[in-house]
């Protein structure tokens, strides 16, 4: 079995960042452990974005680059488990797609649920935890990276760039509008809401040791031309430092709801 999660790691100049990957890989030797097999019509499903967020973790990648920080990556597909899932949600282990069962999934086992969770989904979420303990004096933001399909069952989708959260409202629309100065179509909590408990991981985490946190959705399409790639990341990077460096941003007493002119 490959390891189940990996970490990176780049000296940061400002502050701390500790960038998560939830979706980043679609590794499934885990089913060799198991004796499961693949039905061949499924393969197709991994190579989509139903197995991984494409382009998830080179964009990870970049943006530690360029700020610095560290990088937590879980390598397994999301079709055997969903680390940004909680393991009572009904999509932790998906049964089917598009109405079609998938082979590795069907008559699992208690045990067999257990151990997904306890050699996948716990040995991620358990790394998290160390790096925010290792670094918690130096009070580290959390920055979940995700990725979406421009089209999904029909529906277009025009939005390029999307923050979302579950609370952090005004820090979230601040750091909307520090991204839409660059010229890209931008949305919160789209096309997933923070509040239906989609963005498990960055939340869980961030209320567990009380430290900020928010999610980025970047739409696919972006992330597969290496120029626009980069523009994305130099975009993101800068906007999100920005966002850090704001007086009174992730505080108690709150921070202003735009953009201030001087920001601009």
């Amino acid at each position: 079995m490959n390891a189940p999660v990996s970490t990176t790691f780049s000296p940061a100049s400002e502050r701390l960042i500790i960038y998560t990957c939830e979706h980043a890989g679609n590794d499934i030797s885990y089913l060799e452990h198991e004796g499961r097999e693949m039905a061949d019509s499924d393969h197709i499903y991994l190579e989509q974005h139903w197995g991984y967020d494409i382009g998830a973790e080179q964009l990870t990648r970049g943006f530690i680059e360029r700020t610095g920080g560290i990088g937590v990556f879980a390598n397994f597909s999301r079709l055997i488990c969903d680390p940004n899932r909680s393991v009572e949600h009904r999509t932790f282990i998906p049964q089917s797609i598009e109405e079609r069962p998938l082979s590795w999934n069907l008559g699992l086992s208690d045990n067999e649920v257990s151990g997904r969770i306890q050699s996948l989904y716990e040995p991620f979420h358990n790394m998290v935890d160390a790096e925010i303990e290792r670094t918690y004096a130096e009070q580290p933001f959390l920055f979940s990276v995700h990725s979406f399909t421009p089209n999904y069952q029909g529906e277009t989708r025009d939005m390029e760039i999307a923050v979302l959260f579950d609370q952090y409202d005004s820090e979230a629309a601040l750091f909307e509008q520090l991204i839409a100065r660059h010229g890209f179509q931008t949305a919160l909590n789209k096309p997933y809401s923070g509040y239906d408990d989609l963005i498990y991981s960055a939340s869980a985490h961030g209320r567990k040791y009380d430290i900020p946190y928010l999610e980025l959705e970047v739409r696919q399409d972006l992330l597969q031309d290496p120029t626009l790639r980069q523009r994305v990341e130099q975009c993101i990077s800068e906007s999100l430092m920005r966002l850090l460096e704001m007086p009174g941003v992730f505080e108690a007493g709150g921070v202003a709801t735009s953009v201030q002119a001087s920001d601009r």
